[in-house]
């Protein structure tokens, strides 16, 4: 399973005033669904990614693990025309189902 995220901002470990553990990208990415997540950036992409970017999220599972742990690693960054179109789909239809549920809980007490 993967998810389209858009990219708020991309910590490298070689940025000026960085102190990094490792040789790891990370990107803090705004998904469809309103959540607001890091994730890693693979090693292919990390001196290409940037801000504003549209990115495909793997959330498959990982191995040996139960129950089943998401893997959350940036795989792939698309072409912007494609990723505004991808992000808009995913949007409107959480959006819509989000605006259905939220009409369905409203109540009336009036008899």
């Amino acid at each position: 399973m993967y998810h389209p995220g858009k990219v708020i901002e991309v910590f490298k470990p070689n940025e000026k005033g960085t102190i990094s553990a490792d040789n790891s990208t990370q990107a803090i990415c705004e998904m469809w669904d309103d959540n607001i997540l890091a994730f890693l950036v693979d090693k292919k992409l990390s001196l290409k990614i940037k801000p504003g970017d549209f990115v495909l999220v793997s959330y498959r599972p990982l191995k040996n693990f139960n129950p089943p742990v998401p893997e959350h690693v940036i795989i792939k960054i698309l072409p912007k025309v494609q990723g505004e179109k991808i992000w808009e789909k995913y949007r409107d239809a959480y959006l819509a189902k989000k605006r259905k549920n939220a009409q369905q809980n409203e109540q009336s007490y009036i008899v």
